[in-house]
C-alpha cells in the first residue's frame, strides 16, 4: 500500500503549545564521530568510533514569535525543553504517534525577510542537544543523554557497560 505519512504535529516549548504555528521540522541527524586510523600491521585505514558529533533540532514557524526570545543566549545547556507530538497516518486512516523532545539552547533565531502583505517564517535551530528522544506508537527507538553518557536504541543500552565501568551505573 501507500507509505505513511506524518499528517499533524504540534509543538510545545517549555511546556507551552504553539498549535497552528510550526510548519516543518527537522529532527537532529544522528551522526558518529569518526576518526581513521591506520597502526602497525594493518593494511588498510579504519574508522574508530568516538561517540555521537553534536546534534541540531531546527523547526520553522509561519509567524513571527517573540517569547522564543526568552531563552536566547541563556548559559544552561538545559534552557529550552522542546516536544513534538505528531499523528501519521496511512490510508486506511491508522494511526500511529510519534514524539520527539529534545532538552538544550537555541543557536539560531532567524527572522527572515518581512515583507507587506506576505507571509513571513521565522527559522529557528537549537543548539548543543543534551537530551534526545524519539518515540514511535509509544515505544522508545531512541534516547541519548550526552551529559550522563547514556546512548540508547529499541530499548538497548550501548553505554551501560561502559558506565558501570566507571562507576556511573
Amino acid at each position: 500500500m501507500f507509505a505513511k505519512k506524518i499528517k499533524a504535529f504540534q509543538a510545545f516549548i517549555n511546556a507551552v503549545p504553539k498549535p497552528f504555528k510550526v510548519s516543518k521540522i527537522d529532527p537532529p541527524k544522528l551522526t558518529r564521530k569518526v576518526e581513521s586510523i591506520r597502526t602497525d600491521v594493518m593494511i588498510g585505514e579504519y574508522d574508530a568510533d568516538f561517540g555521537l558529533d553534536k546534534m541540531e533540532f531546527k523547526l520553522t514557524f509561519e509567524e513571527y514569535d517573540p517569547s522564543l526570545f526568552d531563552d536566547f543566549g541563556a548559559c544552561n545547556g538545559k534552557a529550552v525543553k522542546l516536544r513534538i507530538k505528531g499523528s501519521e497516518e496511512n490510508e486506511q486512516c491508522e494511526l500511529t504517534e510519534h514524539e520527539w523532545f529534545a532538552v538544550g539552547r537555541w543557536k539560531e533565531l532567524d527572522q527572515g525577510s518581512i515583507e507587506a502583505g506576505k507571509a513571513g517564517k521565522f527559522n529557528i535551530s537549537m543548539m548543543n542537544l543534551t537530551e534526545y528522544t524519539y518515540h514511535v506508537g509509544g515505544v522508545e527507538k531512541v534516547f541519548i543523554d550526552t551529559l550522563r553518557g547514556v546512548e540508547r536504541y529499541n530499548g538497548v543500552d550501548r553505554t551501560a557497560a561502559r558506565r558501570a565501568a566507571i562507576g556511573m551505573a
